[in-house]
């Protein structure tokens, strides 16, 4: 599966306008392909990436590089020197839900649900089996 792990809003945005940005984005965006975990344990809430929207996939991190030409995904670090069995791909920002990992505040769930209602997807939870479960 592969998972776009949001946590890039900080004081100007909150998560409500990070999960509308995203839902309302047409650029190619870099997620994380999680085969038996995720290895960005810092982030609690993303959104699940249709198989069908990946573009590349890659052994290490992919980051935004702004260039003249504008922003653009490239790898930049392989997987052993990100600390991790770390893969991402590049993907089409094409949702097919909302993920939380791990615990989150009464407040994040109520976002994060309304978020999806807006949205009309579903929210699950990625499961520390590597198994999404529905919410």
């Amino acid at each position: 599966m592969i998972i776009r792990w949001l946590g890039a809003f900080g004081r100007l945005s909150d998560l409500s306008q990070s999960l509308d940005w995203e839902f309302g984005n047409r650029r190619d965006v870099a997620a994380e392909i999680v085969t038996d975990k995720s290895h960005l344990d810092w982030c609690h809430i993303g959104l699940v990436v249709k198989n069908s929207a990946a573009r590349k996939k890659y052994r290490g991190d992919v980051w935004s590089v702004t260039t003249q030409r504008g922003v653009r995904l490239v790898p930049t670090r392989g997987e052993h020197d990100s600390g991790s069995p770390h893969q991402e791909a590049i993907c089409r920002p094409k949702y097919a839900a909302v993920v939380v990992k791990g615990s989150i505040s009464a407040k994040t769930w109520q976002v994060v649900r309304e978020a999806a209602n807006r949205h009309g997807v579903p929210v699950v939870r990625l499961c520390s089996d590597g198994e999404l479960r529905d919410v």
